[in-house]
């Protein structure tokens, strides 16, 4: 019989409010622990690398692979080095986003060169990779040749049914909107200090439906906004909340959004979490229209996408509104998509 393979997985170790990566790292650990193999999960901080090196080196001979997450950051890049201090450990990337994201918050000439250092950088060290991993079919597209790629797959963001059970009767206590019946309640989380995130667009989309009908409400769940948000009478703010507790909030919701500022720097390739979780609790989803997004939701069959107008996404919150068993039979089909497509189970077959 042969030897349990070991994993040494290298996340971020993260703010609280960065709560989705934080479920997304535990997740994928867990799926990867179910497909046979013992991971061995590290959290590093930014700007410790040689000290972490130094910890790290002499463990490696206990582990057969190193799967680190790559993202938008590039903080974990380096770490691919260790494969030079046990060569035959396999290294596997991760790859949930490119260092074009740093130009959507700071499109300098500064950060520019930075970019396309880093660049260079990823590419070097992607000599040494074994595999990659990547999210979304459109991530896998936007590499292109900014990475050597050998072999791959890619594994979306998925969710644990079996986590979500027996959470739909509990009650929580945070706002009279959340249980109050006649109220139409549509929610977003995330982390709203990160600007692609449209929470500016989320507000007008507001003040528009608000004067065509009063009983639509906007649950913005989240820590630390980018966008101020100034009009209060039919939007609710709530502080980021932990895993339990959000998902008890999205049951209590009628519809869920997904909308972002498209960046003319890299496409919409990301697997957001927030809509498996949408599609997990039985919610259709409202989303900008983007690559990695149409990989998760068909329009006008488990949610709609939208161009950004204001005036569209309200025709598409008002359709909802006034058609209680499209909410319902888009909230089946999402929900079966996620159980086909989306779900451990899934990503343990791939």
């Amino acid at each position: 019989m042969s030897a349990t393979k070991t994993v040494l997985y290298l996340v971020h170790k993260l703010h609280k409010r960065n709560i989705a990566q934080i479920i997304n790292a535990k997740k994928r650990k867990k799926a990867m622990e179910q497909s046979g193999v013992k991971v061995y999960a590290l959290a590093l901080e930014r700007q410790r690398f040689i000290q972490n090196c130094i910890h790290l080196i002499p463990t490696l001979s206990k582990f057969d692979f190193l799967c680190i997450r790559i993202d938008g950051t590039g903080m974990l890049d380096a770490y691919t080095l260790l494969k030079l201090f046990r060569w035959n450990m396999r290294v596997i990337w991760e790859i949930h986003g490119f260092p074009e994201e740093k130009l959507y918050f700071h499109n300098t000439t500064g950060t520019k060169l930075r970019v396309f250092l880093q660049n260079i950088l990823r590419k070097q060290l992607s000599v040494l990779v074994y595999k990659d991993l990547f999210v979304s079919h459109a991530i896998k597209e936007f590499a292109g040749g900014r990475i050597i790629k050998k072999k791959y797959h890619v594994i979306p963001n998925f969710v644990d049914i079996n986590t979500l059970r027996d959470k739909k009767s509990k009650r929580i206590l945070l706002h009279k909107h959340i249980h109050n019946s006649e109220q139409f309640k549509v929610v977003w989380v995330g982390n709203p200090a990160l600007q692609w995130h449209a929470l500016d667009l989320i507000e007008e989309v507001a003040k528009h439906i608000y004067s065509r009908d009063k009983s639509v409400q906007f649950i913005l769940i989240g820590s630390n906004p980018w966008h101020v948000i100034h009009w209060k009478k039919n939007i609710t703010l709530v502080p980021s909340l932990p895993e339990q507790r959000l998902r008890q909030v999205i049951f209590f919701a009628d519809v869920g959004l997904a909308l972002y500022h498209v960046s003319r720097h890299f496409p919409l390739y990301f697997s957001p979490m927030k809509i498996l979780d949408y599609m997990a609790a039985q919610k259709p989803t409202i989303a900008t229209d983007g690559a990695g997004i149409r990989e998760m939701i068909v329009d006008d069959y488990n949610g709609f996408l939208t161009n950004n107008a204001i005036e569209d996404i309200s025709h598409r919150i008002l359709y909802f509104r006034r058609n209680a068993h499209k909410v319902k039979a888009f909230g089946a089909t999402a929900y079966a998509s996620v159980l086909q497509r989306f779900s451990i189970h899934s990503a343990i077959r791939t």
